[in-house]
């Protein structure tokens, strides 16, 4: 069985795997940078273990009835429609970290253009390959502290006719009050695309404020 593999940002080559993946192993977070945090490790583990046998990624209404107490509440699910990432699912925690809910909107509403159009050209790249994403972002928040959280975003594959969806998880900085609201991104730490089994994109991800 072969481990998720990554190429990092800063375009230094790393081997990637150019086939299906066989199986749907756990444990396939082994190979992360040291700088993910455990929740992101047991997060995209949790994504893999729900493969069905052969594919590179699980079914959206697997994902759906298997849901995990550790991950829900800080997932969100968005389907892309015309360019436009549409909340279908946002987790309790979300909504207590972020002070609203989002669902039916979309994720980039009140976003500049140019933001909402990397954004949307990394999550395309997401679906199309299909790979990971990762994403260590900071934050102000609504008593004007920085916060740090990582974000996956991972592909579920849909029903024919159904519109492209993605899970994401967004971990929390373990120093926020949970009365201190997440309310500007501000910048990018570090990025990585993530190695499903059947390679990653050319291309860096994009940054979204650059």
């Amino acid at each position: 069985m072969r481990t998720l593999q990554f190429r990092k940002f800063n375009n230094v080559s790393i081997p990637v795997v150019k086939r299906a993946v066989k199986g749907s192993s756990k444990g396939v977070s082994k190979g992360l940078p040291m700088h993910w945090s455990d929740e992101c490790r047991a997060f995209v583990d949790h994504w893999a273990g729900l493969r069905e046998e052969g594919v590179l990624m699980p079914t959206s209404d697997r994902f759906m009835e298997r849901p995990s107490s550790d991950f829900t509440p800080s997932t969100y699910i968005v389907d892309i429609e015309n360019d436009v990432a549409v909340v279908r699912f946002q987790g309790s925690a979300l909504e207590e970290r972020w002070g609203a809910s989002l669902t039916g909107q979309d994720i980039h509403g009140g976003q500049a253009a140019r933001f909402r159009q990397r954004s949307i050209l990394n999550m395309n790249h997401v679906i199309a390959q299909p790979c990971g994403y990762l994403a260590m972002n900071t934050y102000t928040t609504s008593y004007g502290r920085e916060v740090t959280a990582d974000l996956v975003q991972l592909p579920l594959s849909t029903a024919p006719g159904r519109p492209p969806r993605l899970v994401c998880y967004v971990g929390d900085d373990p120093d926020r009050s949970h009365v201190d609201k997440m309310t500007a991104f501000t910048k990018t730490i570090q990025l990585d695309w993530l190695d499903l089994g059947a390679g990653i994109p050319a291309a860096a991800p994009l940054d979204l404020l650059s």
